[in-house]
């Protein structure tokens, strides 16, 4: 038995329509697939983020505790510097006020380090006057590059009496 023309163009046409439902399907596959690869991605970096957030946070209030620990002001500075030995110290006077800078580099693990390998800093502001130590503490991303204007992770505020009769120790060090 011959197979006749209309019977040979069912089996072309069928198979056709085959191949284009796969063609379809493997289109949709790969559609869905790369949006699922995109938010996979995002989720990552917004975890990434979270933790870098939680460990510049976390440094930033066992700065803020050893300032409110501290009963003199060059009682901080020490254990600012025992604490962290590779931060930046640096202190100024006014008639007014005295005011206090500390730059805390912090590494991917969150660890202190030096400038050139940090991934964030806590910068510490602080003046003080009338025997209250005012601080703020800005945790920011930072380049590795002495960049210091990354994105803000968080920011504290301290304020701790310390009594009058301290001064401040010499400098050490300074950011450019």
């Amino acid at each position: 038995m011959a197979m006749t023309s209309k019977t040979k163009r069912n089996r072309i046409s069928s198979s056709n329509l085959f191949l284009m439902e796969l063609i379809v399907a493997l289109l949709i596959f790969s559609v869905s697939s790369a949006a699922c690869v995109t938010v996979f991605m995002k989720s990552h970096q917004m975890s990434e983020h979270a933790a870098a957030l939680s460990r510049a946070t976390d440094e930033a209030g066992s700065a803020a505790e050893l300032i409110r620990g501290c009963s003199s002001v060059p009682e901080l500075f020490e254990a600012m510097a025992a604490q962290y030995p590779e931060a930046v110290l640096d202190s100024a006077d006014t008639e007014e006020k005295k005011y206090i800078s500390f730059f805390i580099f912090l590494d991917e693990d969150g660890k202190s380090c030096t400038e050139e390998k940090a991934v964030a800093l806590v910068a510490v502001e602080a003046s003080y006057s009338d025997s209250l130590l005012e601080a703020t503490l800005i945790c920011r991303k930072t380049d590795g590059k002495g960049d210091m204007s990354g994105e803000i992770l968080a920011e504290i505020p301290v304020k701790h009496y310390i009594p009058e009769n301290t001064s401040l120790p010499a400098s050490k060090g300074g950011v450019s």
